[in-house]
């Protein structure tokens, strides 16, 4: 194998990883379901790269000891996270103490669209019905109820 990636990739699949746990070892892209589908099938069909896996889980049969990850975990090496939203990520940097003041508060600025709703300007329509139905009830347009009570007539 002249690859390095290659490599640890059928290391990984004689050692029994999945697809894509082999790939995400070896270095590649791991991000799309696709993508690990398409690069798992692209390696398979090579046949240096299946002989290697052969010979390799030959080798790991004849020395069962010695069939242990290759890559160690790293503590150093930060976990996979899920992709955040933009939402999500602006409340996580809003909620962190750690954050510069500053940052904290332009994170709080962009949310705002989010946590508070804005009140759609009136069309004339509705603006023309709020002015009649004030007119009904004050001034010499009043209707017969609201002037009864202006002149204090009680039913």
């Amino acid at each position: 194998m002249a690859k390095k990636d290659t490599e640890i990739y059928c290391r990984c699949i004689a050692l029994g990883m999945t697809p894509a746990q082999a790939l995400s070892e070896a270095g590649y892209k791991t991000d799309k379901p696709d993508s690990v589908r398409r690069q798992h099938d692209n390696l398979q069909k090579r046949a240096p790269i299946q002989n290697r896996i052969k010979e390799l889980k030959q080798y790991f049969d004849e020395n069962p000891h010695l069939a242990k990850p290759i890559i160690e975990p790293d503590d150093t090496k930060p976990a996979v996270q899920k992709q955040l939203s933009a939402k999500e990520y602006l409340l996580q940097t809003l909620n962190d103490v750690g954050q510069e003041p500053k940052l904290r508060l332009q994170a709080a600025m962009a949310l705002l669209p989010y946590e508070e709703a804005k009140i759609a300007p009136k069309g004339k329509k509705e603006d023309a019905k709020d002015v009649a139905k004030t007119a009904t009830t004050t001034g010499k347009f009043a209707t017969m109820d609201y002037q009864a009570d202006f002149f204090g007539v009680m039913n």
